[in-house]
């Protein structure tokens, strides 16, 4: 994780053989998609942003959201 501007931070989760996103059996977009309205719902719209491209998912925001998102993703897999 890095940090952005003003207390902001930035994380990108590559997909590989054994990512939370692969384990899912969803596509980065998918789990981009219900991690924004999850996150919306939790920090209010615009707190966080959560983009996906064919390898990886970029969270980027306040840094209770991205770290809760991160936690969101390992607990997923876990379940």
């Amino acid at each position: 994780m890095r940090t952005c501007c003003a207390g902001f931070r930035r994380t990108t989760k590559p997909r590989s053989a054994n990512s939370s996103v692969d384990t899912l059996s969803l596509k980065p977009a998918e789990v981009a998609a219900l991690l924004t309205k999850m996150a919306d719902k939790k920090f209010g719209k615009g707190k966080c942003t959560i983009t996906a491209s064919d390898k990886s998912i970029v969270v980027e925001g306040d840094k209770d959201a991205v770290e809760w998102a991160l936690a969101e993703v390992r607990s997923l897999v876990v379940k």
